[in-house]
């Protein structure tokens, strides 16, 4: 007789156990929902759960090293079967136990975030963010799991205060133009530097002091000289650099740095990457031999020791600064510079802002204090990475093709070019590639275009991040996109509420 009054319930891993914060959400939410039912109104809490990407992944991945296999030597459809299995074993789990602290969710209407109807809207929304031109693909530094080989979000990391050391060594100048090269480098006039990670050395493209410092009056008409690389390096000036840091002067590493890759766009530096995907030095021919295969770790123990060998070491002083460590474990976060898939958030942002600002949408933050949060949130909100170089998730629905003649000047409303708008890939090194759900719709598409000149290849090997299709949960599971004219999508939808920890308030 009354009102309509939706929930829809933020769904739980399904790895593990139910923890005390599911019990406290299951408490409210069913308060919600039973307090509405006797008032009157037509309640819906929607259950569900979530497939944790990256969670699940390395639940799997722990088993298969008990028996001492890697997903890499059973291959990806062998090893989506295997999450699968362990997915129908432990799936009701998490069910059983929200049902056995009492919830009155409509259990008729329970999904999960890998079923066929959230799979398909899934690939609509990625279709629709992408013609819309929110989605690209291009390189950027990202948050890098050296553990599990992917990329994870800017929320997925803990910056934490911890104690380590501060490394001071000196990089040598060349001689002013006209004077010429004497001696060993630890006699050559320097500047001395400061830095946490003395191991990304190895990638330094350029040194940079502050704006404006008087300390450091025409210096930067100066050559540097990497001191283990033996790279020639700029010496740049830059509004970004903290001259309360260290010495004032900052080497930049484009490549590990987000800061740094910012400062190398500014003043057209080349960033030099010296990671593989485990944070083992890469075996390139601009970087020496002996540090080929290193570990990060020692790789920082080896370049210390080859800066005291040469006299270019001059002290390592203990200091606390933060560390950005992943929730999945607490390993350290690698900053690299990655090929990935983003979307721009900047207009994505603006929009919400204008719904929350909208009284005539009715948006309203309880306790108050997080709509200010979330407004300044959205003010500094960067681009958001979307892949995952995982094989659990929703795999990105997209196919390479490769076609005679192609080139970059091409323009056709079907067929696309990875994005060079944010100057992070070069033309050359693009490729060619088509939205779509299925293979048999990429090759539809392709023919449709270029008749038979055109071959399609693989689908991009990486999947989704988990928040990609939870950030649908609440009107796809309703029924969009496919079942928009049924009753819960034009009755249920919107929600009444949306019920979570103030933590995941920014995802």
């Amino acid at each position: 007789s009354g009102s309509k009054y939706t929930i829809p319930m933020p769904p739980p891993n399904v790895t593990g156990y139910l923890h005390m914060g599911h019990a406290v959400f299951v408490a409210i939410q069913d308060l919600l929902a039973r307090f509405h039912r006797m008032i009157g109104d037509f309640t819906v809490w929607y259950p569900g759960t979530d497939h944790a990407g990256i969670a699940t992944q390395l639940v799997v991945e722990r088993e298969l090293e008990k028996e001492n296999v890697t997903r890499e030597l059973i291959g990806r459809r062998k090893f989506e079967e295997r999450v699968w299995e362990w997915r129908r074993q432990t799936g009701d789990r998490i069910h059983t136990q929200i049902r056995s602290l009492g919830a009155s969710a409509d259990w008729e209407r329970e999904r999960f975030t890998l079923d066929t109807n959230m799979s398909l809207a899934v690939v609509e929304a990625f279709k629709r963010l992408h013609q819309k031109g929110y989605i690209y693909r291009g390189e950027r530094i990202v948050n890098w799991s050296p553990r599990m080989g992917t990329a994870v979000s800017d929320i997925e990391v803990e910056h934490k205060e911890e104690q380590g050391y501060l490394y001071w060594l000196r990089y040598p100048l060349y001689p002013p133009k006209g004077e010429q090269v004497r001696g060993a480098l630890s006699d050559w006039e320097y500047v001395e530097v400061a830095t946490t990670r003395p191991e990304t050395i190895l990638g330094d493209s350029a040194l940079a002091i502050p704006k404006n410092d008087l300390r450091y009056a025409g210096l930067t008409k100066r050559i540097a000289l990497n001191p283990i690389t033996y790279r020639p390096m700029r010496i740049l000036e830059d509004e970004a650099v903290n001259k309360e840091f260290g010495s004032g002067i900052v080497k930049v590493t484009p490549a590990h740095s987000a800061v740094d890759w910012e400062i190398a766009k500014r003043h057209d530096v080349d960033g030099i990457s010296i990671f593989d995907t485990k944070a083992r030095v890469l075996n390139h021919s601009s970087i020496p031999q002996t540090y080929h295969g290193l570990d990060r770790y020692k790789a920082r123990k080896a370049v210390w020791e080859e800066l005291e060998d040469n006299d270019l070491a001059i002290k390592k002083t203990p200091h606390r600064y933060s560390v950005p460590r992943s929730q999945r474990g607490g390993e350290i976060i690698e900053p690299m510079l990655s090929s990935e898939w983003f979307v721009n958030m900047s207009q994505l942002a603006q929009n919400a802002k204008r719904k929350v600002l909208d009284s005539n949408h009715g948006v309203e933050f309880v306790p108050g204090r997080f709509k200010g949060e979330f407004m300044r949130w959205l003010d500094n909100i960067q681009d958001w990475c979307i892949s995952r170089k995982l094989w659990w998730g929703h795999r990105i629905p997209v196919w390479y093709i490769k076609r005679e003649n192609s080139s970059p000047e091409d323009s056709n409303t079907r067929i696309f070019r990875e994005s060079s708008e944010k100057g992070e890939i070069s033309e050359k090194n693009s490729r060619e590639y088509v939205v779509a759900s299925t293979r048999a719709e990429a090759e539809k598409i392709a023919f449709e275009t270029f008749s038979n000149k055109t071959e399609v290849g693989k689908q991009e090997p990486c999947v989704l991040d988990t928040w990609f299709s939870s950030a649908l949960w609440p009107f796809a599971v309703p029924g969009w996109p496919i079942d928009t004219n049924g009753f819960d999508y034009t009755t249920l939808y919107p929600a009444s509420v949306l019920e979570t920890g103030y933590d995941i308030l920014f995802f």
